[in-house]
């Protein structure tokens, strides 16, 4: 579902798939009427690259996008440079993951408390 003016909401991982592969192959303009393109390019797709980068050798939707890439001389970003890129939300997901494994609940409340304020 999209907003008021779009029928996709042009950031989920399935909008963000069908962006990447239309823009491969340069007609990601002609779906401007479907997509949001300017919210993909400033919310999702850099990030979403990334993830497709790291992702090629188990995911073949991203395995296919990466080929699609090479066949059209577009450059993508390397491994080594996603994961430095993404390395700090893996962290921070492990340490949080880890946090809630050895914190009683009242002192994780306390926790997100102190950072709404």
């Amino acid at each position: 579902s999209g907003d008021d003016t779009h029928l996709n909401c042009s950031v989920c991982n399935k909008c963000c798939r069908t962006l990447m592969t239309l823009n491969l192959i340069g007609k990601i303009d002609e779906f401007k009427h479907l997509f949001d393109i300017n919210k993909y390019r400033k919310v999702a797709e850099k990030k979403y690259i990334r993830k497709q980068v790291l992702k090629q050798n188990k995911d073949p939707y991203a395995k296919d996008n990466i080929n699609l890439a090479k066949a059209n001389n577009v450059r993508l970003p390397n491994k080594l440079f996603c994961i430095i890129v993404t390395l700090p939300s893996l962290v921070r997901k492990v340490m949080i993951t880890i946090i809630k494994r050895i914190l009683p609940e009242t002192a994780i409340n306390k926790i997100k408390n102190l950072n709404r304020k």
